[in-house]
């Protein structure tokens, strides 16, 4: 299986490498008709 690079990769790297981050909600409701969401931090 290939990883599908996506545009939020870059700015979640950019989130997670922040001193100053807020905490990370995510709200994802549509994965059962879009496919499956992946991103590794």
């Amino acid at each position: 299986m290939t990883y599908l690079a996506r545009n939020i990769d870059t700015e979640l790297l950019k989130w997670k490498e922040s001193p100053r981050r807020k905490p990370l909600l995510v709200r994802n409701s549509y994965t059962a008709r879009t496919g499956k969401l992946s991103a590794e931090l």
